[in-house]
């Protein structure tokens, strides 16, 4: 007798919620553990849930509707945030309207600023990018140094274009060939850096030619030296 009401018991527990849809969550059986059961979710997968949390609406899905809105916070009109296209648009503002910005001085700092139709949207900043050529391989440039970022005042174009375009690029002429700076760096006869031939031409005063060749020295010494080993060179060439 007591064996047949155990097995009714159980019966009616195992039946118990059955069937029943909770959100996202329908009830397909016993758990393991007790006051749970095992829930398939509308995606597809199934999980084990207290009957508690499904009675008090605590628990709706097996997870994939906060993994869905997650997604969604995390991207901007179906971009993602993470996306080169929208880290682009926030440097391009932080440059111009934040004043902590390391590189404000040199853009926000001297008058350059961005438009309102992209300082306000990054879906219209978006949208011209796409139409005007951008591709992963390009960067903004401003066609004027002296202006701002707006639809008229940009392109996108290769590294080597814009870095040519940048403000802090010098045209110099040397051993009769003229060439920017960004050009030079590159060429066998310049054998230091672009920052190095920069100072040496804006801070020093020096000649083209031995800020270009004169290797990058300890001290006073041994850059006087230097510069009177290139002028030798230099005459006897």
């Amino acid at each position: 007798m007591m064996t047949l009401l155990y097995h009714i018991v159980m019966r009616k527990i195992r039946k118990y919620l059955n069937g029943q849809k909770f959100g996202k969550l329908t009830v397909v059986g016993l758990s393991v553990r007790r006051n749970h059961r095992i829930c398939q979710c509308d995606c597809g997968n199934k999980t084990d849930v207290s009957i508690s949390n499904l009675k008090d609406n605590h628990t709706t899905s097996c997870g994939c509707v906060a993994r869905e809105n997650l997604r969604i916070r995390s991207t901007t009109h179906g971009e993602s945030k993470n996306s080169r296209l929208y880290r682009i648009w926030i440097n391009i503002k932080d440059r111009c309207l934040r004043t902590t910005h390391k590189y404000y001085k040199y853009y926000g700092g001297r008058g350059i600023n961005v438009c309102k139709e992209w300082e306000n949207s990054y879906i219209t900043f978006s949208q011209w990018a796409r139409a005007n050529g951008y591709r992963d391989n390009l960067q903004i440039d401003r066609i004027n140094n002296n202006k701002g970022y707006s639809p008229q005042n940009c392109r996108w174009t290769s590294g080597k274009i814009n870095c040519n375009n940048t403000r802090r690029n010098l045209n110099l002429t040397a051993w009769g060939t003229t060439q920017t700076l960004s050009e030079w760096v590159k060429d066998k006869r310049a054998i230091v850096s672009y920052d190095t031939i920069w100072l040496r031409i804006k801070r020093l005063g020096w000649k083209p030619e031995e800020a270009l060749s004169t290797p990058k020295l300890k001290n006073q010494f041994d850059i006087l030296k230097s510069k009177i080993v290139a002028t030798t060179l230099l005459t006897s060439a």
